[in-house]
């Protein structure tokens, strides 16, 4: 569910950059299950079906870790964390918010990473961009800091 909410926020991003460029084909623009059957050469029928038998994604490991006690515990330096977080969900957000679309699901995630990391990066579902957490240099890959302040600036 958290999966297809996710896609579904995407979605909304999408929509707005192709409604907003018509001129523009965007050929990769696509949503997760059109990218994973033509990447992939599968007939997945849902998200879930995918993540659960893709090679690829099978191949990252789970952000979790072992304590010395034995437990598990998540793994808060893992590339989801690192990567995903800052150069995926951040720049999806940035770019909704100058839409003003209402992306729940991006938001949903990245307050949950944030508590965990105990960073600032989004107060409910405004992103902080005068954050420490995201503006210190390569902390993040939202365009804002790399010069760019509307959709135009990072549309070709």
């Amino acid at each position: 569910d958290v999966l297809k909410k996710l896609d579904a926020d995407y979605t909304k991003i999408r929509n707005q950059i192709k409604d907003r460029y018509p001129e523009i084909d965007f050929p990769f623009m696509v949503d997760y299950l059109t990218q994973d059957r033509t990447t992939n050469k599968t007939e997945k029928n849902t998200v879930l079906e995918s993540f659960l038998t893709s090679a690829t994604l099978g191949a990252i490991k789970t952000p979790a870790i072992q304590t010395k006690q034995g437990t598990w515990k998540i793994d808060t330096n893992h590339r989801f964390f690192t990567d995903d977080i800052h150069y995926g969900l951040c720049i999806a957000k940035w770019i909704a918010d100058l839409f003003t679309i209402a992306v729940p699901m991006i938001d949903e995630i990245i307050c949950w990473a944030q508590e965990l990391r105990h960073e600032k990066l989004i107060n409910g579902h405004t992103l902080l961009l005068e954050s420490e957490d995201l503006k210190a240099k390569f902390k993040s890959g939202i365009p804002y800091y790399y010069g760019f302040r509307t959709i135009d600036d990072i549309v070709d």
